[in-house]
């Protein structure tokens, strides 16, 4: 359900987008193809003109596009932005100067999110990350680790039964888990480089946008008073709305550095941690007696930052595969491959069943009535569509015995 703030939210973003593209000359993604660059100039400020005005932190997103770089055509030169905010982290200031053509000619392979780059953390991003890259526990000290140091999940927790302590431990867990995947990405340029498709944002996004939920929902239910940082907590508080595919403005606006999330990160961690040890609504006498948080209970916020931590934990692994692999890197604590991945003698490039892969066989299975639904206080967290109750006849059906393999999959393409 969309509340009327975060309606009022979203309009007076869309506002001041909207008034920012008629003042000044931008270049905003096209319609169906986010990546494609299309020139707008405005009689009232025709480019290349040197031109200096100062913008609010917190309207930096909506007028990030503005503020990267601007083109014209060949014949009539070219204008490119930067931006540098003040000591206060208030205000910016956005400087257009005019280039020639030849300066237009060295910068075609040039892209807007590429005002991100060079800005001193590629040297710390290149290469196998430190324990001090994580933010929390690391890898090896982390609740789930095994006897090997690898990192893995934790169970799902038990609502009708939650101490402090297993609070604490799943926190930590998955904030590990997700910063180890981040480990993955070598130097800065994978942080800042949107997907080839232009449907998701960049990873520098996702980087600040899970503890930035944490924030935002402790403070809606009241755990949490102020804001860690409000700038960032603005820009990192929605991501890729699905009816609206074309607006990715924030694939060209400049991000803080990775350095300056990682710092928002290790700052949410603190705050996150003090509110499970202290916070009253988690008062479990030492664990001697368990609290039930259901959907009415505060820290069902809380809850909600695991699982949208875990979410994303697998959304940004595809962005991961989708990236160049020149840019990615296996970070330590991750599991091993399984040991076929390393059989490069293999024999079969016709899979045999039964040699190869074992066979198959269809499974009858007695049909009934199926209740789908949540009942409202089984003791997990749940988004909204999970929950209500709908009954089906499901009819007689065949199921395979096994997951289908590659070698039967081979099998039926072959077919």
């Amino acid at each position: 359900m969309i509340s009327a703030a975060m309606l009022s939210r979203r309009s007076a973003s869309s506002s001041l987008r909207m008034a920012a593209n008629r003042a000044t000359s931008t270049i905003r993604p096209t319609g169906h193809h986010p990546m494609r660059l299309r020139s707008i100039t405005t009689r009232q400020h025709p480019l290349p003109i040197p031109v200096h005005r100062k913008i609010h932190r917190e309207n930096a997103s909506a007028l990030g596009t503005n503020a990267i770089i601007n083109k014209r055509s060949k014949s009539s030169g070219a204008a490119a932005a930067s931006m540098e905010f003040d000591d206060d982290d208030t205000t910016a200031t956005t400087t257009y100067v005019s280039s020639t053509d030849d300066d237009l000619a060295a910068r075609t392979r040039q892209e807007a999110w590429m005002v991100n780059l060079n800005r001193g953390d590629n040297e710390w991003l290149t290469g196998p990350r430190s324990e001090e890259w994580y933010t929390g526990k690391s890898p090896k000290h982390c609740p789930g680790a095994d006897s090997h140091g690898v990192l893995r999940s934790l169970p799902l927790p038990n609502l009708s039964n939650v101490t402090r302590q297993a609070a604490l431990e799943y926190f930590d867990n998955s904030w590990t888990l997700f910063e180890m995947l981040f480990a993955g990405l070598k130097g800065e340029e994978p942080f800042y480089r949107p997907p080839v498709h232009g449907l998701r944002y960049p990873q520098i996004f996702y980087y600040g946008h899970t503890p930035c939920l944490y924030i935002n929902k402790l403070r809606v239910a009241g755990v949490l008073e102020k804001p860690v940082n409000a700038y960032f907590e603005s820009i990192f508080e929605v991501g890729v709305d699905e009816m609206l595919w074309d607006d990715m403005h924030k694939n060209d606006m400049v991000w803080p550095k990775v350095s300056e999330v990682y710092e928002y990160r290790k700052d949410v961690y603190d705050t996150i941690v003090d509110a499970i040890k202290t916070h009253p609504c988690l008062d479990d006498k030492g664990g001697a007696e368990p609290v039930t948080v259901n959907q009415d209970h505060p820290m069902w916020a809380l809850f909600m930052g695991f699982e949208h931590e875990r979410i994303h934990l697998e959304t940004s692994s595809v962005l991961f595969r989708e990236t160049p692999i020149e840019l990615v890197q296996t970070p330590a604590h991750f599991p091993t491959l399984h040991p076929s991945v390393y059989n490069t003698t293999s024999k079969a490039t016709q899979p045999v069943e039964g040699e190869d892969f074992p066979a198959n066989q269809m499974i009858a299975v007695k049909g009934n009535d199926i209740k789908l639904g949540k009942p409202l206080d089984f003791p997990s967290y749940g988004w909204d569509n999970e929950y209500g109750e709908r009954t089906m006849n499901v009819p007689d059906f065949h199921a395979s015995e096994h997951m289908v393999t590659n070698g039967e999959f081979w099998q039926f393409v072959a077919d």
